[in-house]
């Protein structure tokens, strides 16, 4: 759901001159009211039947602490009103970003349509809620799927932290984690990964510097003793920094490529990613809407900013549970046929 689409629509009733002459043996299109009957109690019908907007599927949840995948077949071609009321519940969590993601899917005449939107609802315990008005054909179903930021990684931010541009060359490839050499300086470094794209430009290094001083802006090489491979510097080395959350910045996992939406500006102890975190449902994401690699649960590779290159390594695997924060919500929907 873009910004622009989350509007509070009026529901009120239809004008009189918009409504059809009822027509014998016919039922009206909301409340199935017979048209069978006297003129006037016919016209009265759909008069009523404009008047009111039911509901015709309601999901209620209490204590949820994942994600949910909701469906509802329609049987008409219409206008439909779509509600979703949510309320963090005790105990609440002090991550004042956390929030639930309701993603509403449905297919009108121009095709498959996706909304997405975020409701903020750890913080207060207050409710927060949001309105979608759709047109949505009768096949296939209108879904609403819901997932939430549960996952706080342990670890730390390293410190100096570069990007630069490279060249690459030599015989071999440097595995992540690899220990670069700079003959004509004599620094040593740890290598995270190079041909990145950062901030849509690709061909940039991630290291960090280990031991003395860095003369990749003199244009020295990195090599990598083991594989062979070398980088060759060609423009100045960059500190790697974060992007402020609620930008859509996705973290990306070096390696693995999976990646989440970025939520801290600047993480110190814990990196907050949400609300889809690709290819891992259930754990405890929730349904996932972005399909995409899953995070490696035997090493804890490093996250990295795609923008300014920041960089962020856990303490502990993927699957360690102390790395999970997580919160528990009810959540209301409520599907009505406006027309």
């Amino acid at each position: 759901m873009s910004s622009n689409a989350l509007q509070f629509p009026n529901l009120g009733p239809r004008a009189i001159g918009t409504v059809a002459p009822a027509q014998s043996g016919t039922s009206t299109p909301l409340l199935g009211l017979s048209q069978d009957v006297p003129p006037v109690v016919a016209q009265n019908n759909l008069l009523l039947d404009g008047l009111i907007s039911p509901v015709v599927q309601k999901f209620d949840f209490v204590g949820l602490n994942a994600g949910q995948g909701l469906s509802y077949n329609q049987k008409v071609s219409g206008v439909y009103n779509i509600a979703v009321v949510a309320t963090a519940i005790a105990p609440l969590i002090s991550y004042s970003q956390a929030q639930l993601d309701i993603a509403i899917s449905y297919t009108d005449n121009e095709g498959p349509q996706y909304n997405d939107a975020a409701l903020f609802i750890a913080a207060n315990g207050q409710p927060s809620g949001i309105n979608e008005v759709v047109f949505a054909a009768a096949v296939p179903p209108i879904t609403i799927f819901s997932s939430f930021v549960t996952f706080g990684i342990a670890g730390a931010l390293p410190a100096n932290i570069w990007n630069v541009s490279v060249i690459t060359g030599g015989t071999g490839t440097a595995a992540y984690g690899a220990t670069l050499h700079q003959a004509t300086s004599g620094a040593t470094a740890f290598y995270y990964g190079s041909g990145i794209s950062l901030g849509g430009v690709p061909g940039f290094m991630l290291y960090t510097v280990l031991t003395g001083v860095d003369g990749s802006d003199s244009g020295y090489v990195w090599t990598d003793p083991v594989s062979g491979q070398t980088f060759t510097p060609n423009s100045s080395t960059s500190a790697g920094t974060f992007t402020g959350p609620g930008f859509g910045v996705s973290m990306t996992q070096f390696v693995t490529g999976a990646f989440g939406l970025e939520m801290d500006a600047a993480p110190t102890t814990i990196l907050h990613l949400g609300p889809h975190v690709s290819g891992t449902p259930d754990m405890p994401s929730g349904f996932i809407a972005i399909p995409g690699p899953a995070p490696s649960t035997t090493r804890n590779y490093a996250w990295y900013d795609p923008v300014n290159g920041g960089t962020f390594v856990p303490t502990a695997l993927w699957t360690d549970a102390a790395t999970r924060i997580t919160f528990t919500y009810n959540e209301h929907s409520r599907i009505s046929l406006v027309g």
